[in-house]
């Protein structure tokens, strides 16, 4: 029995010994202020660990407390108990295993020193607290006139915080006048950022006025006093977004001055066109012809070609002295031009034949005035003097063109055709006016088409392959709502 007591006692020291070498890892993980230790209930018998051992005190009492179950199973995850012991606050913390208890403690003065040790400054105070505002540690004599006081004349500023896992609170307190040491720092940065700030300001503005502000003022004052005659002289102050401007400014001025030549020389083109026109209209040596060939007919007693003659005249007159030069539709200009043609043949009779055509699509199109008839008067002239019969054809008809519909009018004849040299001179596009004045009426009928549609039309001499000249003219469709039209 003796022998079998020796041995058991043995095992237990050899396992106390490795329990303090385990304790030891954990005091030099943990720090000096934890306090380790076993319980075993079964044989109430408490091993602390012998590097922190020395308290004896509260060994009884963790006992006690855990034998009357005052110190509950916690996890690790739970919170502290507080035990008090001869007027010395201890934290405890338990977790049992398999009917052992593990765990360990140290006083709120070691708790509140471990705390105070992440703060490098010696000013600062800290304070342990329970949860119902009862002091837990000694308070510093430094700070226990200022724990009431609050407001701006406190000497400290009052920090306190709670734990949801701790049964303690803490209240730290730091002196105004270290903060305000940083605060002065900060107000003499920010105070030398503020002058600096502001002499960056002034230099900015007094730049700005001087280089930027008074030369576009400058700049302004010379465009405003610009008339439209010479140009001024610009200051640009080598800022080379004025230079740009000045030199924006130059090319739009001349522009304005060629736009203006250009609609001063088209007004006088507008007034020769009108000057032109009048003369069309007056043609003296027309109309003493046919008075002269309605006297023949009175004196050989052919009354109803007289009156038919006459009749026709009338008509032609009144048409030339109505029409005024912006536009005319397509089917009165046909109409006064076969009123002219009707002329002719009672002129000429059988020797003379005309056929016009209109397509129903372009009725209600419009042209100007006398354009159809100068071209027919032309070819006329240059046929009725042949020997053999003329036939004189005019086509109008509609179609589709590259972009927009147009219409094509054809202007043929029987005749010998152009020379080579006037067909020549037509495609070229020069002028077939005389010395004396003749020859005008081609040119100017050309003119005034450019001048009412620009590049959409196009006008084309050129000879039959069957005999006769013909002239083809293209213009864009201008109906009665205006469209295409150009005034």
């Amino acid at each position: 029995m003796a022998l079998n007591a020796a041995d058991k006692s043995l095992e237990q020291l050899q396992g106390q010994e490795q329990l303090n070498n385990v304790f030891s890892i954990y005091f030099f993980d943990y720090a000096a202020q934890f306090h380790f230790f076993l319980y075993f209930p079964d044989r109430n018998r408490y091993i602390a660990c012998e590097a922190s051992s020395g308290e004896f005190g509260i060994e009884d009492t963790i006992v006690t407390l855990i034998r009357e179950g005052r110190i509950n199973e916690y996890s690790k995850m739970d919170g502290w108990s507080i035990a008090e012991e001869d007027g010395e606050i201890y934290l405890i913390k338990t977790l049992k295993y398999q009917n052992i208890r593990f765990g360990y403690w140290l006083t709120a003065k070691e708790m509140s020193d471990l705390m105070s040790s992440l703060s490098d400054a010696e000013e600062d105070s800290l304070i342990l607290t329970s949860l119902n505002g009862d002091s837990l540690t000694e308070i510093p004599g430094k700070i226990e006139p200022y724990l009431e006081k609050t407001g701006f004349f406190s000497k400290y500023i009052e920090i306190q915080r709670t734990f949801d896992k701790l049964p303690f609170a803490i209240r730290y307190f730091i002196p105004v006048s270290r903060i305000f040491q940083n605060i002065l720092w900060l107000q003499l940065i920010l105070a030398a950022i503020t002058i600096g700030t502001a002499f960056g300001l002034f230099f900015y503005f007094y730049y700005t006025v001087r280089h930027i502000i008074k030369p576009i003022q400058t700049f302004c004052e010379g465009l405003s006093g610009y008339g439209g005659e010479e140009l001024p002289e610009l200051d640009s102050a080598r800022i080379l977004e004025l230079e740009q401007a000045d030199l924006q400014f130059r090319n739009l001025a001349e522009q304005i001055k060629n736009l203006k030549i250009s609609l001063y020389e088209k007004q006088m083109e507008q007034q020769k066109e009108v000057i032109e026109f009048m003369k069309l209209q007056i043609r003296p040596h027309f109309y003493l012809n046919c008075l002269n060939l309605a006297y023949n007919m009175v004196e050989l007693e052919k009354y109803d070609e007289c009156r038919q003659m006459l009749r026709l005249t009338s008509e032609y007159f009144r048409y030339l002295l109505k029409s005024d030069m912006r536009k005319e539709l397509i089917r009165d200009e046909l109409s006064y031009v076969k009123n002219y043609l009707k002329i002719q043949s009672i002129r000429y009779r059988r020797t003379f034949n005309y056929y016009i055509e209109q397509d129903p699509r372009t009725i209600d199109c419009y042209i100007p005035p006398l354009i159809i008839q100068t071209f027919v008067e032309n070819a006329v002239k240059n046929t009725v003097a042949l020997e053999r019969p003329v036939d004189i054809s005019i086509t109008v008809m509609e179609e589709n063109g590259d972009r927009e519909p147009v219409i094509h009018i054809f202007i043929t004849d029987t005749g010998d055709g152009f020379s080579e040299e006037i067909l020549s001179r037509l495609q070229k596009g020069e002028s077939l006016q005389r010395d004396n004045g003749t020859g005008i009426g081609i040119t100017n009928s050309i003119k005034r088409l450019q001048y009412h549609f620009g590049e959409k039309c196009r006008v084309r001499f050129y000879n039959s392959p069957q005999g006769g000249a013909v002239v083809e003219l293209t213009i864009p469709v201008s109906r009665k709502d205006g469209k295409v039209w150009h005034t």
